[in-house]
């Protein structure tokens, strides 16, 4: 299956929320307002998986800690009748690579153990996940952390 992978833009905005809903779950799901305000902040670390009919079936958002300089995965969702089929390794790549254009050398995020799909994605686009923190995001969350080293252009 083709994709074309393009920049979140606000007119996406009710698209990613439903989507996002249907992905995470309402325990875990983002809020409407949550993807407008990460527009405006992290807007060009926001990509969407485009299918070939035009739909929207995953997205990625990337950030930057300003202090450390280390790029983070903040959220990677693909639709479940959508997986499988090379989107989240593809909006994986575009951001990846934007990090590398901005300079960035390492890159993390966090995953729950129990996400085997996720778990051997990141392993195999060269991410190390060797420790897990437990209840990282509260009680019983405990998530695996992965980094990879980047080749920044210069």
């Amino acid at each position: 299956m083709e994709c074309e992978v393009i920049r979140f833009v606000p007119a996406y905005l009710d698209e990613i929320a439903s989507m996002d809903l249907e992905i995470f779950g309402k325990k875990e799901a983002y809020p409407r307002a949550f993807f407008r305000q990460a527009h405006d902040i992290l807007g060009n670390l926001f990509y969407l998986a485009k299918t070939e009919d035009g739909k929207i079936a995953g997205y990625i958002l990337g950030g930057v800690n300003p202090e450390t300089g280390q790029g983070w995965v903040i959220v990677l969702g693909v639709l479940p009748g959508q997986r499988r089929k090379g989107l989240a390794k593809k909006l994986l790549s575009f951001l990846l690579k934007d990090f590398e254009k901005k300079s960035i050398s390492r890159v993390r995020l966090s995953v729950s153990p129990e996400n085997s799909a996720a778990c051997g994605l990141y392993k195999n686009t060269g991410f190390d996940g060797s420790h897990i923190i437990p209840d990282y995001f509260g009680p019983g969350e405990s998530r695996i952390i992965y980094e990879k080293s980047l080749s920044p252009s210069r």
